[in-house]
This record gives structure tokens, sequence and C-alpha cells, in this order.
């Protein structure tokens, strides 16, 4: 099983095709439409290739405040999918999946779109949503055709997005359409191992106990990576983020703000400085002074019963 995989990998492996000239994304987008659907209105391509496929983004892993295990992981794997001749030398298969997960609000978002930015590739986020249809077979068809038109401009990422929409554990599935759905998602993971150019296949999820079993195995997701709630050091980094080129007061305590915080997201601690910057603006709209923001207004809206139950479930 290994030789056949190595033997489907070499057959592709062809420096010549690997582009980066990502000016031409746009025009590959309609080509492939064009090539693959016809004018018919009852034939078209039901995924928005246009609106979820982007250049490279200017993220990169730089610019994430955390995570920096995985960081170095991810690079090594950036490292391999680039060096062409130690791939064909050493018959190494390409990392082909990586599966962030954690709590809600955490960055794995941004921690996807800086792998493409950090690769220097165009990012194809898809959303459950942009995949799912009512009417039976057609989700499959649409998996179908997103896989195929992420091979047909890679070297890209492929990011899902709440993969657990569309991955879900069979235990959980009643119709027998959803199960056939998953089949597809299963054999295109599959497939897509022995491409080259490369595609990497970033998955986001939640709850790590939703998704399927066989998604979870070598070979689809090659690498699990737990995004969690930040450290103190990187409390005290995001609100400092947070703050930069704001009118901060100099009574501003972000070692203490960070104390108090524990068990906040990056999403909460932003939602925390944008709630401080109103009530700062708030009192400069009726007294037309003192417009900095103080110590004050992150205490008045920072919340002390951090409810911590259910993290424990992400690990």
């Amino acid at each position: 099983m290994v030789l056949q995989s190595w033997i489907n990998i070499e057959n592709h492996l062809n420096e010549e095709r690997v582009t980066t000239n990502i000016s031409i994304l746009n025009e590959k987008i309609r080509q492939y439409i064009r090539r693959n659907f016809s004018n018919d209105p009852k034939d078209f391509m039901r995924v928005p290739l246009m609106l979820i496929t982007h250049p490279p983004p200017k993220i990169r892993f730089d610019d994430v405040i955390g995570i920096e295990e995985g960081r170095r992981e991810i690079m090594d794997m950036l490292l391999m999918l680039n060096d062409f001749y130690a791939l064909k030398k050493y018959k190494i298969k390409p990392p082909s999946g990586i599966l962030l997960y954690g709590p809600p609000g955490c960055g794995k978002t941004l921690f996807a779109k800086a792998i493409a930015g950090e690769w220097g590739v165009p990012l194809i986020h898809v959303l459950p949503s942009d995949i799912n249809s009512r009417w039976a077979g057609e989700t499959e068809s649409n998996i179908h055709h997103l896989f195929r038109f992420a091979k047909y401009i890679s070297p890209c990422v492929l990011f899902i997005d709440e993969i657990d929409g569309i991955g879900g554990s069979r235990d959980g599935i009643q119709w027998r359409s959803e199960r056939m759905d998953l089949s597809q998602l299963l054999t295109e993971m599959e497939n897509i191992a022995c491409h080259y150019p490369p595609v990497l296949v970033v998955g986001a999820t939640n709850r790590l106990e939703d998704v399927d079993f066989a998604l979870l195995r070598p070979g689809r997701f090659t690498k699990r990576i737990f995004v969690g709630l930040p450290n103190k050091n990187e409390r005290v980094k995001l609100f400092k983020l947070y703050a930069k080129e704001r009118p901060i007061s100099n009574d501003v305590d972000f070692e203490y703000l960070s104390e108090i915080t524990e068990g906040r997201s990056g999403a909460e601690i932003e939602n925390l400085c944008n709630n401080a910057a109103r009530n700062a603006w708030r009192r400069w709209r009726h007294r037309k002074k003192d417009g900095e923001i103080t110590y004050r207004d992150f205490l008045d809206v920072i919340n002390f019963r951090v409810k911590k139950q259910g993290v424990p479930i992400y690990r």
C-alpha cells in the first residue's frame, strides 16, 4: 500500500507544473468554470469559487500570538512541501492534512490564513454552508468539484472551517445522503494526498469528538494541533496588540489585566478592549474631554466570573 502510494505521487512529481504566478488566479477560476460547466442555467457551480478563493494572505506566523509548538511543526511541513527533490529522493509522501481544534475564539482561522501566507500560496476558505445542499447528490458533487478545483490551482491551502459540519461522526448521522457526503469527503482526502503540486487541506473544529474517526487517521489529517486558550504572557501581548494605536492612559496595567482574565480567549480579550474604548468614547462625547482609555474603563467591562467548565473537553 505504501509503495503504491509513492508510485502515484511520482507520476505527479513534475516541477514544471509548479506555478507561483498569483496574478492569473482569477483567470484560472474562470477557465475552470468554463471547462467544467455549460451555459445552461441548470448546470452551474454551486460552490462560490470567486468568493471563497483568495490570493496569498499577508499574515505570517510572526503575526499570530501563541501556538509556538504547532508553528514549528508547520514550518517543517512547508519546507518539505517546497523541496521537490527531497520528496523524490527519500520517497516521502507529502503531508496532506492539518486539523486545528480547540475552544472558539482562539485563532484557528487566523492560524490557517498564516499557513497560506507563510507558504505564499492561494487560500480557499470554505464553510459547510458553501457546500451543503438540500438536493440529494448535490453536496457530493460540490465536494468533488471543490477538491478538483484545488488541484487545478495548486499549490494552495484548502481551509475547511467547522469541518464537523460535513465530516461529523457517522454515529449521529440519520440520513443516507449525509453518509454519502462523508464518504465523498473521505475519498477526496485520500486522493489529494497523491497530488503534486501539493494541496494542503486544513480543517478547523471546536468539537474534535464530533469529527468522524475515519477523517482523523494518518493519510488524511496527518497532523492534529490543539489551539488552546492564551497563557498569561500571551494575554499581555494580546492586550498590547488590541490597544495599539488607541489613546491608552498611562495608568493601564496590562500585567494585572492578564491575571484577572485567565480563561479568556483572544476574541474575548479583543471584545474587552473594544468595550473599554467604547466607554472612553461615551465619556468623551458627553464631557468633550478626557478621551483616553483608562484602567477603570477596562475594569468596568471585565466580568470576573470566568466560566471555565467545558474547557477540558478540547483536550
